[in-house]
């Protein structure tokens, strides 16, 4: 899976608006789940029990951690959900208990980030309809991009997701209304205003004094929606400014062309078995065959190309 990143996954899935599971196996013992329904999050399974209920209610001052005992106690006599008991017991209201299971599958979804083995699938049925209460509010997925790459992306990983950029360019798509939906923090918004103008990752991270990690975390979070503007050189190489009529402007870098199909079944093997010995250091319009910041069709058309070509 490290060369699947989910956050593309979540924002694929969210653009079709499709209902269903995704299934995360890990391991044969380590299977997690999540359940979108339109294209939003709505349950979560983790293998392990993390961010349970209770805690993240204590956690954000809805309940005292003195009342879990009771809380449980009467969940476990009346056969309920410890969020409805703890509703039915007045210790939390209806809009507290909410609030908690849309953080809930925001956190367990966004540790789901960082598996790095294993593989998924994603099926058009609700395999967590048994699993907990009713599903959780509708939940953005941009903050949930957001948070799992920020919880899981070290400086290595993004590094190498962000390689075919990495001395491009960057800004902000022109009218782009996306920003304040990924929650970002404080310094991550300090990066994406900053990105108002075109600058690269290290003079965006100079500029403002902030740690290389946050900016690219910023990058790729724009990248997955289609939100990052990718120049190949700086704006005062674009065009001869009228003082100076005998400039000429910069000559753009040369198109990735898409490589032509395989001509028989030989040729096929042969390309198969080169792409799978490089493809960890390859990046994915590398291995599509297309140019950085490709729009979203011609990377379809791409990957559709390579299927048949392999097929």
């Amino acid at each position: 899976m490290s060369q699947i990143e989910l956050a593309e996954l979540v924002y694929s899935l969210y653009e079709r608006k499709l209902s269903g599971s995704v299934v995360i196996a890990e391991t044969e013992e380590r299977i997690h789940c999540i359940w979108l329904r339109g294209g939003l999050p709505a349950k979560c399974r983790h293998a392990d029990q993390v961010d349970l209920l209770g805690e993240l209610l204590v956690e954000s001052g809805a309940l005292e951690r003195d009342l879990l005992g009771q809380v449980l106690q009467h969940a476990t006599s009346t056969g309920t959900l410890f969020g409805q008991a703890a509703v039915q017991l007045e210790m939390i209201t209806s809009e507290e208990l909410r609030t908690a299971l849309a953080n809930q599958v925001t956190r367990r979804t966004a540790r789901l980030f960082g598996i790095k083995t294993g593989t998924y699938g994603f099926y058009y049925e609700d395999f967590l309809s048994g699993f907990g209460g009713a599903d959780a509010p509708p939940i953005d997925p941009f903050a949930i991009i957001s948070a799992g790459v920020r919880k899981t992306c070290d400086l290595n990983r993004l590094n190498r997701i962000l390689k075919p950029v990495s001395s491009s360019h960057l800004s902000v798509k022109s009218g782009a209304s996306t920003v304040g939906r990924f929650k970002f923090t404080k310094q991550e918004a300090a990066v994406a205003a900053a990105w108002s103008e075109p600058k690269t990752l290290d003079e965006i991270s100079r500029e403002l004094q902030s740690p290389p990690l946050v900016a690219r975390v910023v990058a790729y979070c724009l990248q997955v929606v289609g939100a990052l503007e990718v120049s190949a050189v700086a704006p005062a190489q674009v065009a001869a400014t009228p003082s100076s009529p005998s400039a000429s402007p910069a000559a753009p870098p040369p198109p990735i062309s898409q490589p032509a199909a395989p001509a028989g079944p030989e040729d096929r093997r042969a390309t198969a078995e080169d792409l799978v010995a490089r493809y960890k250091e390859m990046s994915y319009f590398e291995i599509l065959g297309v140019r950085p910041g490709a729009d979203q069709g011609e990377i379809h058309r791409a990957y559709v190309e390579r299927a048949k070509s392999f097929h």
